[in-house]
């Protein structure tokens, strides 16, 4: 059951100057505002990353021209109205204590504190844990959280990166540690902000919420307390995220914890973009990605220290919100059914939390129309029909153990790259895997793949790879899918017209393909098969339509019963199934946002499908209605799936199926 949803983050970094703070600030207004726009949950601002705290404190620094107690009176006023208040306070971040503590801040490789460039005025210092900024911070937090009412607290920038401080170079010294090995001083860190979450839990009561945002997810509950996932995804052009963000992350959270949140944003660019007001479309697209993949919803603003919330965009919000809150009566219990597995590492010191091959994996799964979740190798994997290891799995004895559980069944496994294989060894780990002889790295400059049947494509084309991969050749013939064809020339500084802005891990242009093949690309024995390039990070990348069409192929030799067939729906459109116990609701997003500018990709009103496309989902069903409208829709049952022909959708589409 998700338990946080229509939520609002407040942003609230405020730089020295705002000589009037507060001065035309109502905190009842403030509260109102939010109980008008139908609002149940709000992230308020404790302590921020300039350092200053907005509300009276015994330990940190108050903001140098505020009068009064904001937060304590936020706080009030939005009880008193039934909206519960988490904290914000930013821990890896904060300049006021640097200034005071320089000894207090994180070291690099080359003995500076800031990143950045100060004289530019873009520049950053962060704090280190293992100094007494350390108890600083907990005693910090613990006076938020047992000393202001707030129902919990939220932990910002809780980054990890390596320290050579002297307090982080004692302990290391102590511990034996190298400080040229780059692995293990890295470990540390990691291992000191782990330390840190679970100190942090110590001190916030049991019954508040915790979010540790920078703690790794596979930890930050299990071993800190973490209590809901807050995922935050801005999708416009600045901030490190996409429109695409959003999706793997909450395919792998909400195996970890159930309770999880989509923060969005109204801003057009980012967080702190005062002026940057979303179209209600573009709120609203956001919302229907929270549905599709099952979680809650929330939107960032930043509000002005003067005067509070921009009234008119509550309005806006509040139109969001009852259109959240009417689906909440359907999603209330409701689980997300997934067919297959995308399995990845659990995460470690020196692996990202998602790489380009889970956002490709995203992405192409979500345009084919199948349902799945991301998952480690700590998870359930027998509710899955097909598990997918995408370019770099790999091998662990958990792992080992449950992939062969999985192949014992007959279930389907795809792998690409360098997933299940050892680099040194030049081999796969995996004694299913002997219907392949691995041959090294693939080297070359570029490639090309053929495929050999035409059940999987087209026979007659030479198919660009765009990525790297294994050299690998099948022990029989008959187990080829697709041959990888070689080019004329891989000399790159022999090829005419070079140009150096092409230069690219794995060139493609000018290079015609000569036929000649001494190794396969894609080999498929029983129930297994392995591509021997990244094609998973290879469609983050180039987004290649016939990758997606070799994946498509392949899939559905292994799984003939997808729970939804996607059917005349487009590649842009998401689909997704969810459950309670006494129905079914099919999920479809049309809404999609178009690239405009240099940066952006926006939405100005949605999308819409016209009436009569049709979608198939497994099973038979004796009702179908649609729940925006509450009418019928016409459905058929051919013996094993339901064939739905649908009404127009504008935008987002929900049907109940009983």
């Amino acid at each position: 059951m998700t338990k946080h949803t229509r939520a609002i983050h407040i942003d609230f970094h405020t730089p020295d100057g705002v000589y009037d703070f507060g001065s035309e600030f109502s905190a009842a207004e403030f509260a109102q505002t939010l109980s008008d726009a139908k609002v149940k949950y709000v992230t308020a601002f404790a302590q921020c990353n300039f350092g200053y705290a907005y509300f009276k404190t015994e330990i940190g620094i108050p903001y140098p021209t505020m009068k009064g107690d904001m937060l304590r009176d936020i706080i009030k006023e939005c009880h008193a109205r039934g909206i519960k208040v988490n904290a914000y306070i930013n821990v890896g971040i904060n300049n006021a204590q640097a200034d005071k503590h320089i000894d207090w801040c994180r070291v690099n490789a080359n003995g500076q504190i800031y990143s950045g460039n100060v004289k530019e005025n873009w520049q950053h210092r962060s704090m280190c844990y293992n100094t007494p900024y350390r108890e600083f911070l907990l005693s910090m937090i613990e006076e938020i959280a047992t000393k202001t009412d707030c129902d919990g607290i939220f932990c910002d920038c809780m980054g990890c990166s390596r320290c050579y401080c002297p307090a982080c170079l004692k302990k290391m010294r102590e511990q034996g540690i190298d400080i040229k090995d780059d692995d293990a001083t890295l470990k540390f860190y990691y291992d000191s902000l782990l330390s840190l979450g679970r100190d942090i839990r110590a001190v916030v009561p049991k019954n508040k919420d915790l979010v540790l945002s920078g703690v790794p997810q596979d930890y930050s509950v299990p071993v800190a307390g973490q209590t809901h996932f807050e995922i935050e995804s801005l999708p416009g052009g600045f901030g490190g995220w996409s429109h695409d963000y959003i999706g793997p992350q909450a395919s792998y959270q909400r195996n970890i914890c159930p309770d999880s949140l989509y923060m969005s944003g109204r801003f057009h660019a980012s967080w702190g973009d005062f002026g940057g007001i979303k179209e209600k479309a573009s709120m609203e697209n956001d919302l229907f990605d929270a549905l599709i993949y099952n979680i809650g919803f929330s939107i960032g603003d930043h509000m002005n220290p003067r005067n509070g919330l921009i009234k008119p965009l509550y309005k806006t919000i509040g139109e969001v919100f009852t259109k959240a809150e009417f689906y909440e009566k359907y999603t209330e219990g409701a689980k997300y059914c997934a067919d297959i597995g995308v399995v990845r590492n659990k995460i470690a010191h020196n692996l990202p939390y998602l790489a380009d091959e889970h956002y490709g994996a995203n992405r192409i799964l979500t345009e084919l129309g199948y349902t799945f979740d991301i998952i480690n190798e700590d998870m359930d994997f027998s509710k899955y029909k097909l598990l997918i290891l995408p370019d770099n799995v790999i091998l662990t004895d958990t792992l080992k153990e449950k992939i062969q559980e999985h192949i014992s069944k007959n279930k389907g496994l795809i792998s690409s790259a360098y997933s299940l294989y050892n680099k040194k060894e030049n081999k796969f780990m995996l004694d299913e895997y002997d219907f392949i002889t691995p041959c090294g790295l693939d080297e070359d400059t570029a490639t090309c793949y053929k495929f050999t049947d035409e059940a999987y494509g087209d026979t007659s084309i030479d198919f660009s790879d765009y990525a790297l991969g294994v050299l690998m050749k099948a022990k029989n013939e008959e187990d080829v899918v697709a041959k990888r064809i070689e080019h004329y020339c891989d000399d790159r500084w022999d090829r005419p017209y070079f140009d150096y802005r092409w230069i690219d891990h794995h060139l493609y242009t000018y290079l015609p393909p000569s036929g000649k093949s001494s190794y396969d690309a894609v080999v498929l024995n029983k129930n297994i098969c392995h591509i021997g390039f990244e094609l998973f990070g290879g469609y983050h990348r180039h987004a290649a339509v016939f990758h997606k069409q070799l994946l498509d192929s392949i899939i559905k030799k292994f799984m003939l019963d997808p729970v939804i067939k996607k059917e005349e729906l487009p590649s842009t459109s998401k689909v997704s199934l969810t459950e309670t116990d006494s129905y079914k609701l099919l999920n479809i997003k049309v809404t999609y946002p178009e690239p405009r500018g240099k940066w952006f990709k926006i939405v100005e009103e949605h999308n819409s499908i016209l009436p009569g496309k049709k979608v198939k989902v497994l099973g038979k069903f004796s009702e179908i209605k649609c729940v925006e409208t509450g009418n019928d829709v016409s459905f058929e049952f051919d013996g094993t799936y339901t064939t739905i022909t649908l009404p127009e959708i504008v935008g987002f589409g929900m049907f109940m199926l009983k």
